[in-house]
């Protein structure tokens, strides 16, 4: 565990180099410390898991998957909010355009109930929360996959052409 901190401590160092803040350099340091003991403690468990159970197979999928469509959702959610942040140069604005388009992406799912049955279907398509809830079920279909990778393309997209925008402004 010694060796890891100072690895990690060592990686923070070259990392602030530039910077000669004591401070920074500190938190830092704390932050990949613990960083590395969180990724030790979770060798930790599989390598237990598979010491009490050595019949037993870890089906890595069925272990990780909600964990995949976390990222996915997670990776979705960062993408919405850089585009919103590329609108403004304000960080409150761009706080408030992006938690605004979050939360419309969240609660599209919760608003099915009060739309025509034509536009049911659509609008369930578009939230983010019926794409998790398949990857939290089991179910790695390539719908949701192709879904929250076009999210996320098309949202850094604008966030890109937003920023050239500005830039010739």
């Amino acid at each position: 565990m010694a060796s890891a901190e100072q690895g990690a401590r060592k990686v923070a160092v070259l990392w602030v180099e530039d910077d000669r803040s004591p401070i920074l350099r500190e938190w830092v340091e704390k932050e990949l410390a613990a960083t590395t003991r969180v990724a030790g403690q979770e060798c930790r468990f599989w390598i237990a898991k598979q010491v009490t159970d050595p019949h037993q197979a870890v089906d890595w999928y069925r272990e990780h998957h909600d964990d995949i469509g976390l990222v996915l959702m997670g990776a979705g959610y960062l993408a919405i909010g850089t585009f919103g942040s590329s609108l403004t140069e304000s960080q409150v604005v761009a706080f408030i355009l992006s938690w605004m388009m979050v939360f419309i992406f969240f609660l599209l799912d919760k608003v099915l109930f009060i739309l025509p049955n034509w536009m049911v279907t659509p609008v369930e398509y578009l939230s983010i929360e019926y794409h998790f809830q398949n990857i939290a079920r089991g179910v790695l279909d390539t719908r949701d996959i192709v879904y929250y990778l076009s999210l996320i393309i098309l949202a850094l997209l604008m966030a890109a052409r937003s920023l050239a925008a500005r830039r010739w402004r």
